[in-house]
């Protein structure tokens, strides 16, 4: 039995280990933009307008929730100026599709935080679509599109 083992065991961990190979340079390459995506979620919760200014080009476009279209200028300006105030903003279940010098990556978002303007607290799950381009050898983010994700439904019993 221990021969038997020894001999089939190269074979059946040989495709296994190709998977594993294949996975990783996957994963290799959609690290640095779910990293983008950690770190602009960061700059929301900090305030943090220099990083958000780094990580959006020049000409990204943002559709919100409620269908409003914004630019990179206004994005930074309401962070800097603290318009939106965050306590909680979670990006989860991202998916990262690659396509040569664009990507695109979907996920949830969970968000609570005071619109500073009204005084109300903001608080809800969001899909998002953000659509990335490298350039330069750099990934930054060129749209990005919200909507609003009905709460979790839990099973009767």
């Amino acid at each position: 039995m221990a021969g038997l083992l020894a001999v089939s065991l190269p074979i059946i961990s040989s495709p296994v280990w190709r998977v594993a190979a294949a996975d990783s340079a996957k994963n290799a390459d959609e690290q640095p933009l779910l990293d983008i995506e950690y770190q602009w979620a960061n700059a929301y919760l900090s305030g943090d307008a220099e990083k958000l200014a780094s990580i959006l080009s020049r000409d990204y476009v943002q559709t919100n929730t409620r269908a409003r279209v914004t630019d990179k200028e206004e994005e930074v300006s309401d962070l800097r100026k603290g318009t939106f105030r965050y306590e909680k903003f979670e990006t989860t279940r991202m998916k990262v599709q690659l396509y040569g010098e664009a990507a695109v990556v979907t996920g949830l978002i969970a968000a609570k935080g005071t619109d500073e303007a009204s005084g109300k607290t903001i608080e809800g799950q969001m899909r998002m679509t953000d659509t990335f381009i490298r350039q330069g050898g750099r990934w930054q983010v060129v749209a990005s599109q919200t909507t609003l994700a009905p709460e979790p439904q839990h099973a009767a019993h």
